[in-house]
């Protein structure tokens, strides 16, 4: 099976093997980090909603909506 990475950027994402690479380097990132971000690469150009953030399946546990920025905080 062909696996998926995604370069943005100077940055390589592979969610399969859950890494993230800057300029090669690897970059510590946490699950859920890493969860999100292979959300919203998949997914270019789309608004995804705090609802679909929040569902996302993973081994962490589910996120929660202080997790998530809201508006009035920007």
């Amino acid at each position: 099976m062909q696996r998926c990475r995604i370069a943005f950027g100077p940055f390589v994402l592979d969610p399969d093997m859950g890494t993230l690479l800057k300029d090669q380097i690897p970059i510590t990132v946490g699950h859920r980090g890493l969860t999100l971000l292979a959300a919203l690469t998949a997914r270019p150009g789309e608004i995804l909603t705090k609802a679909e953030l929040m569902d996302l399946p993973g081994r962490a546990p589910p996120l929660r909506k202080a997790t998530l920025p809201s508006k009035s905080r920007r």
